[in-house]
């Protein structure tokens, strides 16, 4: 499934317009894997990005864990009392 992440005009669709949300492509409308790669890459009429593929997976949206800083144990220092 493609989300729309640019408002733009689909000129493969009658200039239907598309809102950032927007599934792309509409209920009825189908279109080729060319298409899709080109509105998802650079390669269309704006030089950038229109639509997202929500099912592939994201190399940038990888969520690293934070390496664990260890704390170091408090220390306890003893206290003699001078009789």
């Amino acid at each position: 499934m493609y989300i729309a992440i640019e408002a733009f005009a689909d000129r493969a669709d009658h200039l239907h317009t598309y809102q950032p949300g927007d599934i792309y492509p509409r209920a009825g409308f189908a279109v080729e894997k060319k298409r899709l790669l080109e509105l998802a890459g650079s390669g269309n009429c704006t030089g950038k990005p229109l639509i997202v593929d929500v099912d592939a997976p994201c190399e940038s949206c990888v969520i690293e864990e934070a390496p664990v800083e260890e704390k170091p144990k408090p220390t306890r220092k003893r206290v003699r009392k001078n009789d």
